[in-house]
């Protein structure tokens, strides 16, 4: 029961011809300056259950003094929401009064499993929760100045609710292409989603090499554990160095050409001069050897492997060797 003067209209009780005011077990009156009113006689009291919480006039607790304190012995139960199961349960324990001394608290807390955890600490704290519903019922024992003990007890549910399952990923594409592809990531369902890159949207396009995974959190608030990651596999573009020109004498080792490459795993090279060859090796193309015939030859380099063959060309000169014409006696 609320009885303030403070309220518009103004709640009042006002005590007349020696009614006593009776509450039922447990119950609670909060009430302000102004809020009890009358002419006092020695049996004009208060009661919650059969127990006296108050005297217009006498020893203990009177009208006065329940209004300065705000009412009757009033429990007060809080806690943290949203709660999410394997969160931390914490439940503060108090009293809305103002003046009085606690003797006592005391909890028992019954779990979804109905197992019943007890606690006389003011806070307690449930860690891992599971999901269901929790009852907290908290029993605070205080007095007021010199008064005897009173006790009031509160019972509060709190629900833990479920967190949703690890979401699954559809890749729309193969997860393995080349520099400049991409492939669309889709969540499974949720209220809201966040994945590894920072994104919040449901379908995400991949354009680099990762490992993606994704959360969804559900209408309670509870966000998932991560889904199993998908690995995006970018394989960049082949490239090679541009062709170089040689010129040398035919039976005569060429200055080696050396042509950088990334991303291939081998090359082919095609148009070279008998006695010349060109090899791959560690990204690296190379043209050695000694012409043994006379020309010019074009030759053409073309990547293996990876993504898109890259190709350069070049032009190997072969000069024959000077010749004379024998001497004639005359």
């Amino acid at each position: 029961m609320v009885v303030t003067s403070g309220l518009t209209p103004a709640a009042t009780i006002n005590f007349q011809n020696k009614v006593n005011l009776k509450l039922p077990t447990n119950a609670t009156l909060q009430v302000s300056s102004g809020g009890l009113t009358g002419q006092c006689s020695n049996n004009q009291d208060i009661y919650i259950g059969s127990t006296v919480i108050a005297y217009c006039q006498g020893s203990g607790i009177d009208f006065g003094d329940l209004m300065n304190t705000g009412g009757s012995l009033n429990a007060t139960i809080s806690s943290n929401p949203p709660l999410c199961e394997t969160s931390t349960i914490n439940l503060l324990g108090g009293i809305s009064n103002t003046g009085w001394t606690i003797v006592s608290y005391s909890w028992s807390i019954t779990l979804p499993s109905a197992a019943i955890l007890t606690s006389s600490t003011k806070d307690f704290s449930i860690t891992n929760a599971l999901a269901g519903t929790y009852i907290a019922k908290l029993t605070v024992i205080a007095k007021y100045g010199s008064s005897s003990n009173f006790s009031n007890t509160q019972t509060a549910s709190l629900v833990v609710n479920a967190k949703p399952a690890a979401p699954t990923i559809l890749a729309g594409a193969p997860t393995s292409f080349c520099s400049g592809g991409g492939v669309t990531l889709t969540s499974s369902l949720g209220t809201s989603y966040l994945w590894s890159n920072g994104a919040t949207s449901q379908s995400i396009n991949a354009t680099t090499s990762g490992n993606y995974t994704v959360q969804v959190t559900n209408s309670s608030g509870c966000q998932s554990a991560s889904s199993t990651a998908t690995t995006v596999t970018v394989t960049p573009l082949n490239t090679i160095a541009a062709g170089v020109n040689r010129t040398t004498c035919i039976n005569s080792a060429i200055t080696n050409i050396t042509l950088a490459t990334t991303g291939a795993t081998g090359a082919t090279v095609t148009g070279l001069p008998a006695g010349v060859t060109g090899s791959w090796a560690a990204n690296v193309v190379t043209i050695s050897g000694t012409p043994t015939a006379s020309g010019t030859f074009n030759y053409t380099v073309t990547t293996t492997g990876g993504c898109i063959p890259a190709t350069t060309s070049g032009t190997i000169t072969v000069t024959p060797l000077n010749t004379v014409a024998a001497g004639v006696n005359r």
